[in-house]
Order: structure tokens, then sequence, then C-alpha cells
């Protein structure tokens, strides 16, 4: 798939290149506001502009992702890519399936500009999307939780993070009573990198939350 990016990209003619799931569609005012917002950022020279699957996330009509912290959140579908330079910095990488995206994502941010403009221009279908297959679900687990120990810090708290990371990939595959199981076996029994945290852990999370909160003026 994330290969099939690459080349629509080389063979794309337009200085932007939409990519869009085979399974969502974009909002019939995505081309107007889009536009809008590449003129309105020519002078940050921005490489992606994303827009929102869902919700606001910000009081903001731009999103610069600086406050994401090390791992970027950034909504795969229908992204603009200046293509220039995406090809420049080697576009997708095909090896990192199913979470090429996620990483390419963060890599771009080291390199330049990335944007989310804060309106929803997509309708997402995920109930007949390919991350849903188990298959694929597994692989998210596991390469999310070797990203997050990688690169989050302290790692006291990449070790929480992993644990609910885990929990989430765990309770999506609770009808494979199977692979439940061998997730346990692999990453949450005994594993002294991944760990559930306590009640003191819980509540200077919460404090967290309420920081980030009042931060983004949610």
């Amino acid at each position: 798939m994330f290969g099939n990016w690459n080349r629509c990209l080389t063979l794309a003619k337009g200085e932007w290149v939409c990519i869009l799931h085979s399974d969502d569609m974009i909002t019939p005012n995505y081309i107007e506001e889009m536009k809008k917002t590449i003129n309105l950022l020519r002078e940050k020279k921005p490489i992606l502009l994303g827009n929102l699957e869902n919700k606001k996330m910000i009081n903001q009509n731009l999103d610069n992702c600086s406050e994401h912290g090390v791992f970027i959140i950034f909504p795969p579908n229908a992204t603009l890519h200046y293509r220039e330079k995406i090809i420049e910095f080697g576009g997708y990488n095909q090896d990192e399936y199913p979470m090429a995206d996620t990483f390419f994502f963060n890599r771009m941010y080291t390199r330049g500009s990335i944007f989310i403009l804060q309106k929803q221009l997509q309708h997402k279908r995920s109930e007949i999307s390919e991350y849903f297959q188990p298959k694929t679900l597994l692989i998210y687990c596991f390469f999310g939780v070797a990203f997050i120990l990688k690169h989050y810090q302290p790692k006291w708290y990449a070790k929480h993070q992993a644990y609910f990371y885990v929990q989430i990939y765990r309770n999506l595959l609770s009808s494979y009573q199977y692979l439940t199981s061998f997730i346990d076996l692999s990453l949450l029994n005994n594993n002294p990198k991944i760990q559930k945290p306590s009640l003191c852990d819980k509540i200077v999370r919460k404090i967290e939350y309420l920081i980030t909160k009042k931060i983004r003026g949610r």
C-alpha cells in the first residue's frame, strides 16, 4: 500500500498531492478550504497539511503539532503532501507497514513544518478498513509498543504509555482469545518494560491531563 502511495507521488504532476484512503471520502468544500490554508501558510513552507477526522481538538484554527510531544498524532487520511519535498525526503517506507504513515509523519515533523487544519473535511468509514483486520491490529500493537519504549521520556512514563497502548489493542482483539493470550505472554506477563500504573501514577496522569486541557483551552 505505502509503495503505491510513493508511486502516486512520483507520477503526479501537481505541487500538492492528496492521498485519500480507498474507503473514505472528502467533503465538497475540501479543495476550497485546503487551498485557502496553503496560501495562508506559503511563508512557512509546510510539507504536510492534514485535516480532522472528527471533532476539533484545540481552539486555534491550525495545529502545528508542537504540543504533541515525541509521538505526532497526525490524521493520516486526506492529507496534502508537498510533492517535491516528500520525494526528496524519501517518502513512505513500505517496510514499516502497517505503521508506515505514523512513522512517516513523525520523520517529516523533524524535517520541516506540518500542520493540521482544525476542520473536518473528510468522512471516514472505519468499518471496512484494513486497519481492523486481526493481523493488522496485532502488528500495530507490537510496532507501537516498540516506538513508545524507544522514544517516550522519561522511561517510567514510557512504561505506563506502553501499558495503556497494549490494553487498547488487546480490547480490539478481545474476540480472538489466542491472540490476546499471545499478547499477554509476549508483552504483559512479567515484562519490566511495560508497567501498569499505580494509584499515585494515575493521580499524576490526571494532573497532567488537566494542565494540558487548560493550556489547549479545551
